[in-house]
């Protein structure tokens, strides 16, 4: 029975994957759609392309998602018997995946639109700029989804107290995603200079594990409320 019980974070974190993939199945076509047109159709309004901004879109949609997912949930898996360990766990293997799948995602739009407007002009950047544009949303997506995920586990901890939400929510994520903006429209390329690269790169790390802690212990902290009947 030890290594079932040892799998179930594993397990519950592709299950909220799998959740958080069907509630953006349309988003995420929608948009490369949309971006591609304007590509084709305004690209002297946006002489690097639209997809930047597409991606940073998306990233407000993850983190939306991941705040809403656990402030939903969490009561109904915890009164499956999952443990608030297990469920921080789990969430956090969820973050990872999002991770992984938005990071592909993104860098491949970016190669995707750097063809496209090699094909209908000159584009801004080169194809190792491209996939370094992409490759950087392995950091800034969790910053994006932990911090969603931070602001629903405070909601939920302190949804019943409106001077609470102001304070511990609405004021928090206000800051967090100033700083969260700041990161990501960071000018990173590849011939970045050490300095820069080490300071955007340890912000980011710091602020990841800021969110992380966060969240983690504003779960650990939530009074378990006795099963109805």
């Amino acid at each position: 029975m030890g290594t079932p019980l040892r799998h179930r974070p594993l397990r519950l974190g592709a299950r909220l994957f799998a959740s958080s993939a069907r509630m953006l199945r349309w988003v995420v076509p929608t948009f490369v759609v949309l971006t591609i047109l304007a590509d084709l159709r305004f690209p002297e309004a946006e002489p690097g392309g639209w997809w930047p901004l597409t991606i940073n879109i998306l990233m407000w949609f993850v983190a939306v998602t991941a705040g809403l997912k656990l402030h939903t949930n969490l009561s109904l898996h915890l009164s499956q018997g999952v443990t608030r360990s297990e469920y921080i766990k789990g969430y956090a293997i969820h973050g990872l995946l999002v991770t992984a799948a938005m990071a592909a995602l993104a860098t491949a739009g970016f190669i995707g639109e750097h063809a496209l407007m090699t094909a209908i002009g000159s584009p801004e950047e080169s194809w190792g700029g491209a996939i370094a544009a992409g490759l950087r949303y392995l950091v800034v997506t969790p910053i994006y989804f932990f911090a969603g995920a931070a602001i629903g586990a405070l909601g939920t901890r302190y949804g019943g107290n409106p001077a609470a939400v102001l304070g511990v929510v609405i004021l928090p994520a206000g800051a967090i995603y100033a700083g969260t903006l700041t990161i990501e429209f960071f000018e990173l390329t590849i011939d970045a200079d050490s300095w820069s690269l080490a300071a955007w790169a340890g912000g980011s790390a710091a602020l990841i594990a800021v969110l992380i802690a966060a969240y983690a212990l504003t779960l650990r902290t939530i009074p378990l409320r006795p099963k109805a009947g």
